[in-house]
C-alpha cells in the first residue's frame, strides 16, 4: 500500500521537539524567529525524524502552509539580526515565505522517500526501534528517553499521505500568479508534491485507500469521481493563477492566454497540467469536464 505510512512512536524528546517547532511557527510574530523555526523544521525535524511525525502532529505543517500563503501573523516590517558570521542581515517576510516553501518541498520529498521505502518493504511486519542493536532501548537520539520507532503497520492505524499533499498543492497553486521568485518556488513545491496527489493507479498503489479525499470501490482502481473532483480543483486553480500572471505580464493589463517570457511560470505550469490530465486518465477527465472543472485554455 503506497499511499499510507505506518505510524511512528516518538520518543519524549522527539515529541517535545515537534511540539516546540509547531508552537514557534504558529504563535511567532517576528520574521527572524519564524525563519529560525522553519530552518529547524527543515534541517532538524525533517532530517532526523520520519515524515510521519508531522502527519501525526500536523501543527507545524499547517503553520508552514499558512506562512507560505503569506497570511501569517508575523510583523509586516523587515527586521535585522546577526548571522553566524557576526554580520547583520535583514530578515523580511518574503524570506519567511521562501523558507516556508522550502520546508514544504522538503516535507513532500521526505514523504516520497518514505513511500518508496514502504514499497521496497523497508518496513517489516514487526515494530522496530530505530536505535535497536547493541544500544537496546536506551539507544538512538532520544537518549534516556528512548528512540522513536515504527509502531503500527495495520491499515486502520496507518497514515494517509494524500490529505497533506492535497493541502500543499492547494496552497501553492495560487502562487503561480505571483511575481519574482515566489512563482518559481511554488513550481518547485508543486513538482515535488505532484506524484503524491494520486491521480493515477500508479500513484495510488494497488488496493490503496485514503482518508477524506480519495475513496475506493471494491478495492480496485481509484474512484474516478473523487479523482475528477480533485483534478478539477487543481486545474481551475492553475487556470486562475495563470490568468492573473498573464494580466500582470501584459503591458495593457489584458489576459492574453499566452503571456510572453515575462511570465516564466506559465509554460512549466502548463506542462504540469498536461501531466495531471494524462495521469488522471480519460474517465476522470470526462467527469471533470462535465462538471466544468477543465478550463478551455488548458485543454
Amino acid at each position: 500500500i503506497r499511499d499510507r505510512l505506518p505510524r511512528v512512536r516518538l520518543a519524549p524528546a522527539d515529541e517535545r521537539r515537534v511540539f516546540e517547532v509547531g508552537v514557534a511557527l504558529t504563535y511567532g510574530d517576528e520574521p527572524s524567529l519564524l525563519l529560525a523555526a522553519l530552518t529547524e523544521l527543515r534541517e532538524g525535524v525533517l532530517a532526523d525524524l520520519p515524515p510521519q511525525a508531522l502527519l501525526q502532529r500536523p501543527t507545524a505543517l499547517d503553520a508552514a502552509v499558512t506562512l507560505a500563503r503569506g497570511v501569517g501573523g508575523f510583523a509586516p516590517a523587515a527586521v535585522s539580526r546577526f548571522n553566524r558570521g557576526g554580520d547583520r542581515e535583514v530578515v523580511s517576510p518574503g524570506r519567511v515565505r521562501a523558507a516556508a516553501l522550502e520546508a514544504l518541498r522538503a516535507f513532500a520529498s521526505a514523504l516520497r522517500g518514505a513511500l518508496g521505502h514502504q514499497a521496497d518493504g523497508a518496513y517489516g511486519r514487526r515494530s522496530r526501534r530505530s536505535g535497536d542493536g547493541e544500544g537496546g532501548e536506551g539507544g538512538g537520539s532520544g537518549g534516556s528517553g528512548g528512540s522513536s520507532s515504527v509502531s503500527d503497520f495495520s491499515e486502520a492505524g496507518s497514515l494517509a499521505t494524500l490529505p497533506a499533499a492535497h493541502l500543499i498543492a492547494s496552497a501553492v497553486i495560487p502562487m503561480l500568479a505571483m511575481p519574482g521568485d515566489v512563482a518559481g518556488d511554488a513550481l518547485l513545491v508543486l513538482g515535488e508534491v505532484l506524484p503524491l496527489l494520486e491521480l493515477s493507479d500508479v500513484d495510488s498503489g494497488e488496493g490503496s485507500s485514503g482518508a477524506g479525499f480519495h475513496q475506493q470501490k471494491d478495492g480496485g482502481s481509484p474512484d474516478a469521481a473523487s479523482t475528477a473532483a480533485r483534478l478539477g480543483a487543481y486545474l481551475v486553480g492553475i487556470s486562475d493563477a495563470l490568468s492573473g500572471a498573464a494580466v500582470a505580464a501584459s503591458v495593457d493589463g489584458v489576459d492574453d492566454s499566452l503571456p510572453t517570457s515575462e511570465c516564466p511560470a506559465f509554460f512549466p505550469a502548463l506542462g504540469m497540467t498536461a501531466v495531471m490530465m494524462c495521469a488522471a486518465g480519460p474517465a476522470a477527465m470526462a467527469l471533470a469536464a462535465d462538471a466544468g472543472g477543465v478550463p478551455a485554455r488548458l485543454v
